[in-house]
């Protein structure tokens, strides 16, 4: 039961991210959404029984998340509405929200814990979807031949969930449950 309640309540953090940092973003309001992806990230590592180690993971996964975005963005597959620090980069609040994504790694997405083809296999699906969704909200827009940017985010997504799997490493299965209470010290 422990353990059924950690991935709700993981799950429920990440679903409150991503749906408040697009409305925000697609409201016009970007920077909004990092206070609000910082906060859950902060409840986040709260609850993990190793919150070092989850500290390296989410940002890592945010590191490669800024990688990837603006290499969409400098391609013109992807164009975010606001919210820029410096024009070159993708704007924080999206690299907000591959950290907070790396915080389901070793909890409601651990299935995919050393299944590298089918982790591929979802990035392929899930990432444009995400996007697309993020697109219809308004908080992004995709290339005019929206057709290049699916294949260039399913591309790109084949590649980087299967790689923040490995970067979860095998402590994906210790970290199954949370342990409320305890404080990172």
């Amino acid at each position: 039961m422990r353990d059924l309640k950690a991935l709700a309540i993981n799950l429920i953090l990440y679903k409150i991210g991503w749906f408040g940092a697009v409305t925000l973003a697609a409201g016009g309001r970007p920077w909004a959404g990092v206070p609000l992806l910082l906060a859950l990230i902060g409840v986040h590592l709260r609850l993990v029984p190793d919150w070092r180690a989850e500290v390296r993971l989410v940002a890592a996964c945010g590191l490669l998340g800024a990688v990837v975005d603006t290499v969409q963005m400098r391609l013109g597959i992807l164009t975010f509405e606001g919210g820029h620090l410096v024009a070159w980069l993708c704007p924080p609040w999206i690299i907000l929200m591959w950290a907070q994504l790396g915080t389901t790694l070793r909890y409601c997405v651990r299935f995919l814990q050393g299944r590298y083809w089918l982790a591929a296999a979802m990035g392929a699906v899930a990432g444009p979807l995400s996007f697309l969704g993020g697109a219809k909200m308004g908080a992004v827009t995709l290339h005019p031949d929206a057709r290049w940017s699916i294949a260039s985010l399913a591309l790109s997504w084949v590649a980087a969930m299967p790689f923040m799997m490995w970067l979860a490493g095998p402590r994906q299965v210790e970290a199954a449950s949370f342990s409320p209470g305890v404080a990172p010290g």
